[in-house]
C-alpha cells in the first residue's frame, strides 16, 4: 500500500490528498470558535451579514442557457436522488446538481429559505453553493470530485495525522452549521468531500429536509447509503442536532478502523455492532493494521489514541439522543503526534 506523508517530506506528491495540514494534537481544542451572531443563528436567510443570494434564474455566476445546454447534451453521474454534472465556464470548473425527485424540487422551490441558507453559508469546511436555479431544478456547487467514501473504498485513507485532520474538519463544519441553527441530517462518507488544492475536508449536500413534507421525508430517508450513518430519529424525518452527532460517530468509526460502516457479506453487517454490541463486541476488529497510533506514556497511565477515538464514537452513537454530546461538548482528546511514517 502506498505510504502517506506530511508536507515536510520532500517525496510528498502534490495532489492535495496527502497534504492534510498539521493541527494541534488536542483533537477538539483546535476548533476555531465561531461567534453566535444573533442574525446568523436566529434566521440565516434574512441575515444582513451575507451578500444577496442567487435565487431564481439569471442571477447565478453561470447563465441558465449554458447549464441547460450542457445538461441536455451530456450524461451526468446519477445518485440516489439527484444527477450531478461537471462543466467548465469562464475557466472555472463547476458542479451542477439536478434533483431527480419532483417532490424534493417542489419542496425547495416553494421554500426559498432553504436555498437562501445554502447559498449564504460561508465556511472553509462547508462546500460552497453558488446559486439555486429554479427552472433547472438544481444547485450550482463547488467542484470537489473526491469523497471520503472513495478513500475508504480504495483503502487510500491517510495515516493518523491525516485522519485526525479529516475528523477535525468535519466537526468544525458541523459546529458552524449548528451555530447557524442548521442540521445537516444527511452526514455520511459520500457527503464528506476532499478539497485537493487545500488538503481539507468539506461537508456537502445537507440541510435540505426540515421534516415537514412527507414525500420529501420518504425520498430522502430511504436511501441505502444511509445505513449505519443515520439514527432512528433521522430516518423517521425528525430534525435534531443530535442526528448529526450520531452520524459523526459513525464516520469517526469508519476513519479509525478503515472499514465501511455497512457490509452485506459481513456478520454483523453494521460496523457499530463490533463497537457496542455485547455479543459481537470486538475492538481488535476495528483496528486498521495499515497504521499505528503512537501511545502517550505518563507516570500514571498510558493514553491510547485509537481507543480514545473509539470511545468518542461510542458516545456519539448512543441510542438515545440525550446521551449524545453536543458539538460544543465533545470531549477533548489528547493525541500526541500520532503519525507513523514507517
Amino acid at each position: 500500500m502506498e505510504k502517506w506523508y506530511l508536507n515536510d517530506n520532500p517525496q510528498t506528491k502534490d495532489d492535495g490528498i496527502r497534504n492534510f495540514r498539521s493541527k494541534p494534537w488536542n483533537l477538539f481544542r483546535s476548533f476555531r470558535r465561531i461567534p453566535k451572531h444573533r442574525d446568523v443563528s436566529d434566521d440565516l436567510a434574512t441575515s444582513k451579514k451575507f451578500v444577496k443570494s442567487c435565487i431564481g434564474n439569471g442571477l447565478g455566476p453561470v447563465p441558465d442557457a449554458t447549464i441547460r445546454d450542457y445538461v441536455a447534451k451530456r450524461q451526468g453521474w446519477p445518485g440516489p436522488s439527484s444527477v450531478t454534472y461537471r462543466f467548465v465556464f469562464a475557466g472555472k470548473i463547476y458542479t451542477f446538481k439536478a434533483w431527480k425527485n419532483e417532490a424534493v424540487h417542489k419542496y425547495i422551490a416553494n421554500d426559498t429559505k432553504i436555498a437562501n441558507d445554502l447559498v449564504r453559508l460561508k465556511h472553509k469546511n462547508v462546500r460552497k453553493v453558488f446559486a439555486y436555479y429554479q427552472d433547472l431544478e438544481g444547485f450550482l456547487q463547488e467542484f470537489l470530485p473526491l469523497s471520503l467514501q472513495q478513500l475508504v473504498k480504495k483503502k487510500e485513507l491517510p495515516h493518523c495525522e491525516g485522519r485526525l485532520s479529516i475528523m477535525c474538519d468535519i466537526a468544525e463544519g458541523l459546529r458552524y452549521l449548528h451555530n447557524c441553527q442548521l442540521v445537516h441530517n444527511d452526514l455520511k462518507c459520500t457527503n464528506v468531500l476532499i478539497d485537493r488544492s487545500k488538503g481539507i475536508a468539506k461537508l456537502s449536500d445537507g440541510c435540505i429536509n426540515n421534516g415537514n413534507d412527507t414525500q420529501v421525508k420518504l425520498a430522502l430517508s430511504t436511501q441505502i447509503d444511509k445505513i449505519g450513518y443515520c439514527c432512528e430519529e433521522a430516518l423517521a424525518g425528525r430534525i435534531a442536532f443530535s442526528n448529526d452527532i450520531f452520524s459523526f460517530g459513525a464516520i469517526c468509526l469508519v476513519i479509525v478502523s478503515g472499514k465501511p460502516i455497512y457490509a452485506r457479506d459481513r456478520k454483523p453487517s453494521l460496523l457499530k455492532e463490533y463497537l457496542l454490541n455485547t455479543s459481537y463486541k470486538n475492538w481488535k476488529y476495528l483496528k486498521d493494521e495499515n497504521i499505528k497510533w503512537n501511545k502517550k506514556l505518563t507516570m500514571f497511565k498510558t493514553d491510547r489514541p485509537r481507543k480514545a477515538l473509539l470511545g468518542l464514537a461510542a458516545n456519539c452513537l448512543s441510542e438515545t439522543a440525550q446521551d449524545r454530546p453536543t458539538i460544543d461538548k465533545l470531549p477533548e482528546i489528547e493525541v500526541d503526534r500520532p503519525l507513523n511514517r514507517s
